[in-house]
C-alpha cells in the first residue's frame, strides 16, 4: 500500500499545530501526493468514526447508508477499475474516542480518506490531528464551524456536506416571520460551542427581522430535569421557539411547555427526524402545523416511488439493516454518491485516482444535485458543500415539505 508524502511546509504546519495554532489553508497546501489506501489491484480503502453505541447510536445508520451505496457501486463493477472498501469504527458517542480513531484510521489502517464521519463535537475533537496530517476528510455529518470557523478553512483537504446551523436557523426564522407573522421568539441552546453558534445566529436574524427575543435559556448537556425550561417557554408568550437540542432534552422541553399551555411554533433541526424520536414527538398532542424542521436533504423517511435513487437506497439500506433509520442512512448514501461522482470525474479520462485528482474533480462541482442533496458547490475557499435546504412541517403525523428547497445564507459569515 502506498504511503503519503509530505513536503517541508507540511512539517512546518505540524509544528505549528503542536503548539496549538492551526495554520490557515493558504499555509497548508502541503501534500505533494496522497495515494495511501489504494492497493495494487485498485481497491480503495475508506473509513470513518461514527457513533454506533451510546446516546448517539442512531448514527450507525449513517455507516449503513455509506456501505449500501458502495456495495451498489462495487456490484456494478466499480468505477473505471476501482472498487471500494469501507470501515466504520465506533466512537461510543465520545468525542475523545473519535480523535483516537481518526489517528487509527489514518496512521494504522492507512485509509485513502475519511468518508462521512459523524458529529460536530467528534470532528472538532479530531480536527487538530487531522489538520496536522492534512488528512482527506470527505462529507462529514458536522457543521462547517468545525473545519471553517467564520468561513476560514483550517486546512485544504476537507470537503464538507451539511450547511451551518446558523444558515438553517436563518431559513426557519425568516419563514416563520414572513409566513406565520412571528414577532417574538424564545431561544433554547446548549452551553457549548454548538449551542453558541445557534444563539449567535438567532440573535443576529432576530435583529435583522426586528423580532423581540423574549426568553433565552441555556442548559448543560448533562442536565436531566429540563421541565422548568419548558415552563419558562410557556410563560414567555413567545410566538416561536428556535432551538438546536440534543435528543433527550428536546422532547422533555416540548412536553413540559405544551403541558403548561404553550401554543407557539417550534423551529428546530434534524434531531426530531430519526424514527424513534419522531414517533415520540408525534405522540405529544396538539403539535400539528406547529413544528418546523430545516433539512438539507430529500426526506427518505417515507417511500417515494417517483425517486429512483431513493427507491434503490431504501431497498438496499433496509436489506442491510432492517431496523435502521432510513433518514440518517440517506445522508450516508448521499455522501457516498458524492464520492462516486468525484471519482468518476477524476478518472474518466484515464487518469489515476490520487487525492490530488479527486480534489481537483470535486472542485468542479457547482450547483449540482446528487442523490438527496441539492446545490452542491465547492470552491478553493468554500467547502461547505450543500447550499440549499428545505423546511418540513409536521402535518397529520407526517413531515411535508414547505416551499421546496431554498438557497441558504449564513448570517454569521460575511
Amino acid at each position: 500500500m502506498k504511503k503519503k508524502l509530505l513536503s517541508l511546509t507540511a512539517l512546518a504546519a505540524l509544528v505549528s499545530l503542536t503548539v496549538g495554532c492551526a495554520p490557515p489553508a493558504s499555509e497548508t497546501e502541503q501534500v505533494e501526493s496522497i495515494t495511501q489506501g489504494i492497493s495494487e489491484d485498485k481497491v480503495v480503502d475508506l473509513g470513518a468514526f461514527i457513533s454506533q453505541s451510546g446516546p448517539l447510536s442512531f448514527a450507525s445508520s449513517l455507516a449503513d447508508g455509506v456501505q449500501s451505496k458502495l456495495d451498489s457501486i462495487n456490484e456494478d463493477g466499480g468505477i473505471n477499475g476501482y472498487t471500494f472498501k469501507f470501515t466504520a469504527l465506533d466512537d461510543g458517542s465520545d468525542p475523545a474516542r473519535s480523535a483516537t480513531l481518526a489517528r487509527e484510521l489514518w496512521d494504522d489502517q492507512q485509509v485513502f480518506a475519511i468518508l462521512s464521519p459523524y458529529g460536530s463535537a467528534q470532528l472538532e475533537a479530531s480536527m487538530s490531528y487531522l489538520a496536522s496530517q492534512s488528512t482527506p476528510v470527505l462529507f462529514p455529518f458536522a457543521g462547517p464551524q468545525q473545519y471553517a470557523p467564520e468561513g476560514e478553512l483550517l486546512y485544504d483537504n476537507i470537503f464538507g456536506f451539511t450547511p451551518s446551523y446558523a444558515s438553517l436557523i436563518n431559513q426557519m426564522l425568516t419563514m416563520a416571520h414572513s409566513e406565520h407573522d412571528v414577532q417574538s421568539i424564545a431561544i433554547v441552546h446548549t452551553n457549548n460551542d454548538f449551542g453558541q453558534e445557534g444563539l449567535d445566529a438567532a440573535n443576529a436574524v432576530a435583529a435583522e427581522l426586528g423580532l423581540d427575543v423574549v426568553e433565552t435559556i441555556g442548559y448543560n448537556m448533562d442536565e436531566t430535569n429540563l421541565a422548568p425550561m419548558g415552563r419558562r417557554i410557556a410563560a414567555s408568550g413567545a410566538d416561536a421557539v428556535v432551538f438546536w437540542p440534543n435528543l433527550p432534552s428536546a422532547l422533555q422541553i416540548i412536553s413540559s411547555a405544551e403541558s403548561d399551555g404553550y401554543q407557539g411554533l417550534w423551529l428546530t433541526n434534524t434531531a426530531f427526524v430519526p424514527a424513534a424520536t419522531f414517533a415520540q414527538l408525534t405522540a405529544i398532542p396538539g403539535l400539528d402545523e406547529r413544528v418546523f424542521i430545516s433539512i438539507p436533504l430529500q426526506y427518505a423517511g417515507l417511500e417515494n416511488p417517483s425517486n429512483a435513487d431513493m427507491t434503490e437506497y431504501r431497498e438496499r439500506f433496509l436489506a442491510l439493516n432492517p431496523n435502521g433509520d432510513p433518514f440518517f442512512g440517506y445522508f450516508g448514501w448521499t455522501a457516498a454518491s458524492m464520492f462516486e461522482e468525484g471519482v468518476k470525474r477524476a478518472t474518466d479520462d484515464g487518469q489515476e485516482l490520487t487525492w490530488e485528482s479527486l480534489k481537483a474533480a470535486l472542485l468542479t462541482l457547482e450547483d449540482e444535485s446528487i442523490s438527496g442533496a441539492e446545490g452542491i458547490t465547492y470552491t478553493p475557499t468554500d467547502r461547505v458543500g450543500v447550499t440549499r435546504a428545505q423546511i418540513m412541517a409536521l402535518s397529520n403525523g407526517e413531515l411535508v415539505s414547505v416551499g421546496g428547497f431554498q438557497t441558504l445564507t449564513d448570517p454569521l459569515v460575511g
